[in-house]
């Protein structure tokens, strides 16, 4: 089958010369991920025919997919998903992912070393062959079941009806997961957040992500940072409000009490840099000990905070 080819992508993927080394960070954005995604599952759906009959069903969580070692993750619902595209990217190409979204239960991306990265959609993606016929502007090349982007290295593959994955390397290690999935990169102890439509994780995040933020590296035994939010039900009028619960997870119970002070210093620096001029809601987040736990319930977070948050975590190189 020939590969699907079109015009030049402007915007990510612009400015890059045919023969020139394929940049996958171009792609490191969520939203970029994602816009590139759709141009790929579309040239890649005549696949599901003849590939591998997997299925992971609807209940499958596309972070247990993922490669365990990644820096950061973020996983979203299809309903969140369809929600922040707007904030991730301009109009015109946020429309261009609709179709993808409408098909997507659920979808995680994780941020690794030297802007690595990979992501898997859960849906439904029996795309027919008429939306090959949608202008994708991307230039693909086929290698075995997988798409390859001429221009900037991102690969994509479609091993089953049910399952899109991505990434900026091999994607042979995201489909075997697939098939064996391995643990959520959610401690344990966060089991019953596991059900919200937006989760950030950063393990282990005093290895890079606040040492960034702070300036300098901290030796604090944070197990994992995460963020888990749900849309607030309400009438109000104006952006969309999440209401989050925002934890880390400690070594101990002593860890977390000794370590109080040096926490909430660093969630003040951790909000400013993630959700910019959206910080002054989180940076009132009332922190309590639980066991092993530093944790904040009910912080109340705009959406396009939160979209800046994801953004900030997947494309600024200072968190690798």
């Amino acid at each position: 089958m020939p590969a699907c080819r079109g015009r030049r992508r402007r915007g990510a993927a612009a400015g890059t010369r045919r023969g020139a080394a394929p940049r996958a960070a171009r792609f490191a954005d969520l939203g970029g991920i994602l816009l590139a995604t759709l141009g790929a599952a579309l040239c890649a759906a005549q696949l599901v025919g003849c590939a591998s009959s997997l299925r992971v069903g609807a209940s499958a969580d596309p972070l247990a997919i993922l490669d365990p070692g990644a820096l950061a993750y973020v996983r979203l619902t299809g309903e969140a998903a369809r929600a922040f595209v707007p904030h991730l990217l301009p109009p015109s190409r946020a429309a261009s992912l609709e179709p993808l979204l409408a098909r997507t239960r659920s979808l995680a991306a994780g941020v690794g070393p030297a802007d690595s990265f990979g992501a898997a959609l859960v849906g439904d993606y029996a795309f027919g062959k008429a939306s090959l016929m949608l202008g994708n502007g991307g230039d693909w090349k086929r290698n075995g079941n997988t798409y390859v982007d001429r221009l900037t290295g991102l690969r994509v593959a479609i091993p089953g009806p049910d399952l899109v994955v991505t990434g900026s390397g091999d994607l042979e290690p995201l489909v075997a997961r697939a098939k064996t999935p391995g643990p959520s990169p959610l401690p344990p102890r966060l089991e019953a957040l596991s059900g919200k439509q937006v989760l950030i994780i950063a393990p282990h995040p005093f290895d890079g992500l606040a040492s960034a933020m702070l300036g300098e590296p901290l030796e604090v035994p944070v197990l994992s940072f995460v963020i888990a939010a749900d849309a607030e039900e309400s009438a109000r009028q104006g952006e969309a409000t999440y209401l989050a619960t925002v934890a880390f997870a400690m070594r101990d119970a002593e860890a977390a009490r000794i370590y109080r002070p040096i926490l909430r210093l660093a969630w003040y620096a951790i909000a400013r840099g993630l959700f910019a001029e959206g910080a002054e809601r989180g940076l009132a987040a009332d922190f309590t000990l639980d066991g092993d736990l530093f944790v904040a319930h009910g912080v109340e977070l705009t959406a396009s905070a939160m979209a800046n948050a994801m953004a900030r975590l997947s494309e600024d190189s200072s968190f690798r």
